[in-house]
């Protein structure tokens, strides 16, 4: 849903999931915020730390773990499957194998995986993907 600031989006939004409340369903939500202007990706950056369970207090190695544990039987998967979304999340240590991409390569290869996390929920139950503030 397109349209002006004010017009009622967030509010048409909100009635939309009080009428499928009882319905199963995946339900993304990807807050973009001028505050990140810098990163395209935020919002799935975001999506990946709840989506994989990553706690803050988290090392590096529970992380990449928690990250394995996310991608496992992906379509996507494969050499980049963890190395990519670990460059995307900042984890550095444990040294991971990076796979020997051009920039858009690495691009095209990331949102790749991004579609496909999407893709495997929509598997299993339909999915409700709200995207806010993306301007």
């Amino acid at each position: 849903m397109i349209g002006e600031a004010g017009i009622g989006k967030s509010r048409a939004i909100a009635a939309l999931q009080e009428v499928i409340a009882s319905e199963p369903k995946t339900r993304i939500h990807l807050q973009c915020s001028p505050h990140h202007n810098e990163s395209a990706l935020y919002p799935l950056i975001r999506h990946l730390i709840r989506a994989a369970r990553i706690a803050p207090a988290d090392p590096p190695g529970a992380r990449i773990e928690k990250l394995r544990a996310l991608v496992a039987d992906r379509a996507a998967s494969g050499p980049a499957a963890i190395p990519l979304p670990a460059e995307l999340l900042s984890i550095a240590d444990p040294p991971l194998h990076p796979v020997p991409l051009s920039p858009a390569q690495r691009k095209t290869a990331t949102i790749a995986l991004l579609v496909d996390e999407i893709v495997r929920l929509a598997e299993a139950d339909p999915v409700l993907l709200v995207v806010e503030d993306a301007h």
